[in-house]
């Protein structure tokens, strides 16, 4: 169901949180603002180092079938 319509029927947040199997405050957050703000997912500390590990990975005899 729409959150913001059950939210005009005069539902309560919980309820509809209840419904829709979505957390209260992501309920709060879509009907007072619209669709709920994605995050961005941060990089990695070992982002700068991949294609060294990788080509470590790869020329390791130990590891077999690995693949990024």
């Amino acid at each position: 169901m729409e959150l913001k319509v059950l939210n005009k029927q005069g539902q309560a947040i919980k309820a509809i949180a209840r419904v829709s199997g979505a957390a209260r405050n992501t309920v709060r957050q879509y009907v007072r603002d619209g669709a709920p703000s994605v995050r961005k997912s941060r990089t990695s500390r070992l982002d700068a180092h991949r294609d060294w590990l990788i080509e470590r990975l790869t020329q390791s005899p130990g590891i077999k079938d690995w693949t990024a």
